[in-house]
Formats: C-alpha cells, sequence, structure tokens
C-alpha cells in the first residue's frame, strides 16, 4: 500500500538535509495517509514532516523558513516551489482545557510523537531515503479496512481534545471510511462534551464536512451519534429530505448550505449562518437563494425578466440547480419542470438589461438632460428607466432613453 515512486524532489531533500545532520526525519500525517490511499505522492498538497531536531536546528538549516507555531516546534520551510511544515517529535501533557496540552516536552522517539496522535490512520511515519514505513498501531491496516480507529482508549483520546468528536465524523465522510465499533460508542457517550468547543473550531470542520464528496453521509453520522443536536439541533428534523436535495447539487458551499436551510424562516437562517461563522458573501448569497426558494416565478417572459432583475442571473442559475434538485428529491421532477427551469437558465444567457449598470445611458446623462445636479432623485429616474427596460428591452437604446427623459423633462 506504500506510495509508487518517490514523495517531490523538494521533500526527499529536506529529509535527507536533516538526516544528514545525524537527526531522524520522516513525513507524517494527512501526507502521508492520502499518499497511501491514493498510492501516489503526488496527490500531495500539503506536506507534514516529523523530525527529532530541535525548532532552533531547523531553522539553522534552512533559511528560509516561517516559526509558524514555534511554542508547538512547528516551522514552515520553503524549497522550490514547495512548502512544508516541520515539527519536532513531542510528547504532550495533560489537557485540562479538553483543547491543547498543558505543556509540550520534545523527544527524539518517533514512536512518542506517533502515541500522541488522535487516529491511527494519521499515526504512521515513512522515511523516502530508507523507504522504510513505522506503522506502530495498525494504520495501514486500518486504511485497507476503511476504518477511522482511535490511538489507545478511545474515550482518553477524545476528552483530550473534544475536536476529535468533529475530526472523526469529517474523516469518515470525506474518505468515505466507517468508525470503529469502540470508537463510534466513545463518541456517542462523550457527545456532550462538543459544548465546550468554540463555535469557530466547530465550523471550521463543519465546513470542511459540507466542502467534501459527501456532506451528506457526514450529517447522517452527526445525528446518530447526537452530535447535530448539540450544534445545529434546527436541522434534525426534516434532515432526510434536505440530504437528499443536496445530493444532487453541484459541490458549491453556499448552494449545499442553502440546501441544508430550505424552507427554514429567514431569521433562523440568519441565526444558524452566524453561528457557522461563514464569511459575509457566502452568508449573503445563502439567504439570498433561501428567501426565494418558494418563490418559483409565473411562466411568462416578463415575470422571468423582473424574476431575473431581483435576483441577479447567478443566483437565479443557483436557484434553478435547487428547484431541479428539490424535484428530484420530491419525486417530482419531469418535462414540464424542466422546460421551465431551462426557460430561466436560456434567459441569463441572453444580454438582457437587468440592473441600472445595464442601461445605455447613466446618471450623468439624466443630469445633463434633466438639468438637475447630484442626488437620490438621479437614481429614482434611472430606476424608472429600468423598469420600463425590463417591461421591453427594445428600449434599452442611448438615442431611445434620452427622448423618454427629455419627454419628462417637458
Amino acid at each position: 500500500m506504500l506510495p509508487c515512486g518517490s514523495p517531490p524532489r523538494a521533500i526527499v531533500q529536506i529529509v535527507e538535509k536533516l538526516k544528514n545532520e545525524g537527526c531522524a526525519a520522516y513525513i507524517v500525517g494527512g501526507a502521508l495517509r492520502d499518499a497511501m490511499l491514493a498510492g501516489t505522492w503526488q496527490v500531495v498538497a500539503d506536506w507534514d514532516l516529523a523530525t527529532s531536531a530541535r525548532p532552533e536546528k531547523v531553522m539553522e538549516l534552512f533559511p528560509e523558513h516561517v516559526p509558524v507555531g514555534i511554542e508547538h516546534g512547528t516551522v514552515k520551510i520553503l524549497v522550490e516551489n514547495f512548502a512544508a511544515e516541520v515539527t519536532t517529535f513531542r510528547v504532550e501533557g495533560e489537557y485540562r482545557d479538553h483543547r491543547r496540552p498543558e505543556k509540550v516536552t520534545f523527544t527524539s522517539q518517533i514512536e512518542e510523537d506517533l502515541k500522541r496522535r488522535d487516529f491511527t490512520i494519521g499515526a504512521m511515519a515513512y522515511d523516502p531515503i530508507a523507504q522504510a514505513l513505522l506503522d506502530p498501531f495498525g494504520g495501514q491496516r486500518d486504511l485497507a479496512l476503511r476504518l477511522v480507529r482511535a490511538v489507545g482508549d478511545p474515550k482518553e483520546r477524545l476528552r483530550e481534545d473534544h475536536l476529535r468528536l468533529l475530526r472523526a465524523v469529517r474523516f469518515a465522510s470525506t474518505l468515505g471510511f466507517q468508525l470503529e465499533e469502540n470508537l463510534f460508542q466513545a463518541i456517542y457517550q462523550e457527545r456532550r462534551g462538543i459544548r465546550t468547543l468554540s463555535q469557530e473550531r466547530v465550523s471550521a470542520e463543519l465546513v470542511k464536512i459540507l466542502r467534501g464528496p459527501d456532506p451528506a453521509r457526514g450529517f447522517r453520522l452527526l445525528k446518530k451519534l447526537g452530535l447535530l443536536q448539540e450544534v445545529l439541533p434546527e436541522l434534525v428534523e426534516g434532515l432526510d429530505l434536505r440530504l437528499e436535495v443536496m445530493a444532487e447539487l453541484p459541490p458549491s458551499l453556499h448552494l449545499r448550505l442553502a440546501a441544508l436551510l430550505n424552507g427554514m424562516d429567514s431569521n433562523l437562517a440568519k441565526q444558524i449562518l452566524r453561528r457557522l461563522c461563514l464569511p459575509r458573501k457566502v452568508g449573503e448569497k445563502v439567504l439570498l437563494i433561501v428567501s426565494w426558494q418558494g418563490k418559483k416565478p409565473q411562466d411568462t417572459e416578463l415575470d422571468l425578466r423582473k424574476f431575473l432583475a431581483q435576483v441577479g442571473k447567478e443566483a437565479a442559475l443557483d436557484l434553478v440547480a435547487l428547484w431541479r434538485s428539490e424535484a428530484r428529491a420530491r419525486g417530482k421532477y419531469g418535462q414540464e419542470c424542466e422546460e421551465k427551469l431551462s426557460q430561466i437558465v436560456q434567459l441569463t444567457y441572453k444580454k438582457l438589461p437587468l440592473q441600472i449598470a445595464d442601461l445605455a445611458v447613466n446618471g450623468r446623462d439624466v443630469m445633463e438632460i434633466l438639468g438637475i445636479g447630484p442626488g437620490p432623485e438621479v437614481g429614482e429616474v434611472l430606476e424608472q428607466l429600468l423598469e420600463q427596460v425590463i417591461l421591453c428591452p427594445e428600449l434599452n437604446e442611448k438615442t431611445t432613453l434620452e427622448k423618454i427623459l427629455k419627454l419628462e423633462e417637458e
């Protein structure tokens, strides 16, 4: 199950340089896990290395570096076009706040470093020079079995950092793995520990699930484990239908969120989006879609033009995708439904004037023809022109709109 070929030359050079100084060095974590799963190093985007060298030694050997987590022994190394986070082998003390250890002690033993990790599939180390794999906890076996298993006692691992409750679900969802039975039971029993986490940490994991290849799997697992009831209880009722809608959608974060919030009151949707700590633009896109989910326009082209003017072409295409997915999930998808949705799509590709910026005249033209200065009146006139142009797109010629303005002046 070891990946074919060798890691990139720059990564091998980092390991080689550390070993030439008498230090041990290995590829670890997600980089090794993903490469072993895919059977190739080419899939790795983020490189994690572990070494017996102390941080100050790593910085001395690699002048191009960033001390991203120096207190925990992590230094980011820049070599050629690659960046790798190199962390000194460490042993962690007691986790009193269920988030971070009270004390970190550096060690020279890779086995001690692997012992502190949460899941077996991330507790392996590979030496690319010796082409040797260290796997003290059976991570290679669990990769083959497609299992997420805790290193050691699952309850102990979860209590150290309650974020691992969500990390386990995220790995099961994004990798298509099963949770090992003891870990599954431990998560269910420790589920209330999620209340100790900040909204930001919870949100980060949920967003990773939503961006993954099978978010529906992740949310079903969250519900089964009692975690969804703790973090987003509003989603529990009607979840199955929402997930069926989501499964039919393109892999877009704001569309998937809109499917999750399908049919919800706008104020409740706003509260949930605030809890998810999402960027403002993402939240705005979601709320616009949610507010229009139950308001399909009529079939006439005029109604469709008004609809496009109100929501914009991008949101209209999002709504078409959502309406199509919802119809399929409810068993109501057919030729009539597709014809109506296709009509909206076809209109989005026409160069229809739908916004003030699409008008053949601008604010300066309005002020010049009407003899007025800057102010709200200019915007009001442009809005009136837009209403006429939406009703009759052929009017959107500069000379025609100028004539309309001159008539208004009279």
